[in-house]
């Protein structure tokens, strides 16, 4: 690609117009004599609502070459205003170049995903979709089965839960001047209607009956919590045990000091 260049008596700036989302700022500089000298010049850019860095000042001895250098600067996070690259030239006598550049940062998509609860009964109906305060937004969805199988969906849809296992959900959305997003949602299906308590830490215990059948991504935590009540029926017994034993060893004391 040919990058325009701007010259001012013997200072050269190449670089792209535009900086978008993620770009490194860069350019790159030349500096002509056409005899010996030690150059003194620093280099940077400036945009208005940008503090300024420090400068380093460069110091090179030619001897009718030319001086080429490259400057990488910050990542393209947000916008700013009246940017601008230059090339000051300090000694032996004053040389300036500038190059203006603009930079176009991309906007966030603000995207959640619409899901009534994560655990569904099997024949129950799901109704899946999403929701942002942008419209007109590119939104590719995919849905795969307990089996594996994928299936390309639009946004909102709902089906009948036939198979029993976790299912996922996949979406993107996208639109020009916007960062592409994508997020993903696991939901689960069961044999029959289950208890479901959640915590902040997201783990779930479930009310089993006789006959329900729990699909096997959830049985980790059907474990932990039969494990965590174990541990607390068992402290609760300690306590209690030493309750009813330290009045009976005081009073053997007592009955060893009348004695």
């Amino acid at each position: 690609m040919n990058l325009p260049f701007v010259k001012s008596e013997g200072v050269s700036i190449e670089m792209q117009d535009t900086f978008t989302t993620g770009d490194i700022i860069n350019f790159n500089y030349t500096i002509e004599f056409d005899y010996d000298a030690l150059v003194e010049y620093f280099y940077n850019i400036h945009c208005d609502d940008l503090p300024d860095a420090l400068l380093d000042i460069k110091r090179v001895q030619t001897t009718n070459e030319k001086i080429t250098g490259n400057f990488e600067g910050m990542k393209v996070e947000k916008n700013y205003q009246n940017c601008f690259a230059f090339v000051s030239v300090i000694s032996p006598f004053n040389l300036e170049a500038k190059k203006s550049f603009s930079i176009n940062s991309l906007l966030d998509i603000p995207l959640q995903l619409a899901l009534a609860k994560k655990i569904f009964t099997k024949g129950e109906t799901i109704n899946l979709d999403y929701s942002s305060s942008v419209s007109d937004l590119n939104v590719d969805t995919t849905l795969t089965n307990p089996n594996g199988d994928s299936d390309e969906i639009d946004l909102p849809y709902n089906f009948v839960a036939s198979e029993i296992g976790t299912y996922n959900l996949e979406v993107t959305a996208s639109k020009e001047g916007y960062k592409e997003i994508s997020l993903s949602e696991q939901f689960g299906v069961i044999e029959k209607d289950a208890e479901i308590q959640t915590t902040g830490r997201a783990s779930s215990s479930l009310d089993l009956g006789e006959d329900i059948t729990i699909y096997e991504s959830f049985k980790e935590n059907i474990e932990l919590s039969r494990w965590t009540y174990v541990v607390i029926a068992l402290v609760l017994v300690f306590f209690v045990v030493v309750f009813f034993l330290l009045p009976t060893e005081s009073s053997s004391r007592e009955v060893i000091s009348s004695s």
